[in-house]
């Protein structure tokens, strides 16, 4: 029994001894490539820092040019807002505003002085109806298309209206001129008369506005395009000044 034990013992002895030879040349064997993963994993996360910096200064380039975009666009208004204006844009405002006042007479002789004068002559209901002659202004929209459609070649697409329309308009405020003592200035005007014919002003006023509205898109340059306003805002309201303050101013008694 003896014996046995002591084979059993020497047995385990050589077996707890070649364990011990084994494992250290496992760990020899282990440690480069435990290194070789280590030195692997630090690689791909140099890499990924890497990226990620690329990335942020790509998204830092793509904003510094769009603020560059930005201000050379903000620079280019600036230029363009703070450019004189050239001969040919100075005189096309000047021919806009002179066609602008034109038709503001007959606007301000509809729209004020002829109702402040006959007021005295005619009932409500009378006044009421010659309000009808300011309606083809508000209705200019249905026959916009029109003008801007038909039109002579020679003559070109706006001249075809507005050169017809102002010796219209010359030659029926002459007459009215004329004949304004037997229109108005009797003790019961006729309002059908009187609506009928500024009825008839303030249509070809409205027509030459449309036109006039079309022309200054081709007049103006296109960096100077919002003086069209300007020009129609000051030629209208000039117009709508002269033909009601000041013609009212004029006739008036206290005046004389």
């Amino acid at each position: 029994m003896s014996t046995v034990d002591d084979t059993v013992d020497n047995n385990v002895r050589k077996r707890r001894a070649s364990e011990r030879k084994v494992s250290p040349m496992i760990a020899t064997h282990r440690t480069p490539a435990t290194a070789r993963v280590s030195n692997d994993e630090e690689e791909l996360r140099m890499g990924l820092l890497g990226q990620r910096g690329a990335a942020r200064e790509h998204g830092k380039g793509r904003e510094r040019g769009q603020s560059f975009e930005e201000d050379s666009d903000d620079s280019l208004e600036e230029k363009k807002s703070t450019s004189p204006l050239s001969k040919r844009d100075k005189r096309a405002i000047t021919l806009l505003i002179v066609l602008y006042l034109i038709q503001g007479i007959p606007v301000g002789l509809a729209f004020g002085s002829i109702p402040f004068i006959l007021k005295s002559k005619l009932s409500y209901s009378d006044l009421g109806t010659f309000s009808l002659a300011t309606f083809p202004y508000s209705l200019k929209l249905l026959h916009a298309p029109i003008v801007d459609s038909v039109f002579n070649a020679k003559l070109g697409r706006r001249k075809s209206w507005i050169i017809p329309i102002q010796m219209i308009m010359g030659t029926l405020m002459i007459w009215l001129g004329k004949n304004a003592a037997s229109i108005i200035e009797v003790e019961h005007p006729d309002v059908i008369e009187i609506t009928t014919i500024f009825t008839a002003l303030v249509f070809f006023a409205a027509t030459q506005d449309i036109a006039v509205d079309g022309w200054a898109l081709t007049l103006l340059s296109k960096e100077n395009l919002s003086y069209a306003s300007t020009a129609q805002t000051a030629g209208l309201n000039t117009g709508y000044f002269l033909s009601f303050t000041v013609f009212l101013a004029l006739n008036s008694a206290d005046l004389a």
